[in-house]
């Protein structure tokens, strides 16, 4: 058996015991990232309420009301709120 026959072997062997370990594995990783991703949507949303209240608290405090902001204005402002400096 000489070099190249050897790394084809190992390659070989390597691939299947990937395909093994993503079977039994991928399910598993696929679930724990779900819970990851639930965990996360919770947080954004506590922290979109958290920003409103914010933002009414500072508009009521200013004696201003509140009205529509055209979302070619607000996306910028948005973006550049939770885009870390």
């Amino acid at each position: 058996m000489n070099d190249e026959e050897t790394a084809k072997g190992i390659a070989l062997a390597i691939s299947k015991f990937s395909d093994i370990i993503n079977k039994l594995a991928g399910p598993m990783a696929e679930e724990f990232g779900m819970m990851l991703g639930d965990k996360v949507r919770v947080y954004r949303v506590k922290n979109w309420i958290k920003t409103v209240e914010k933002t009414e608290r500072l508009l009521r405090e200013a004696g201003l009301s509140a009205h529509a902001v055209p979302p070619r204005l607000l996306l910028p402002i948005m973006q550049r709120k939770f885009t870390p400096c």
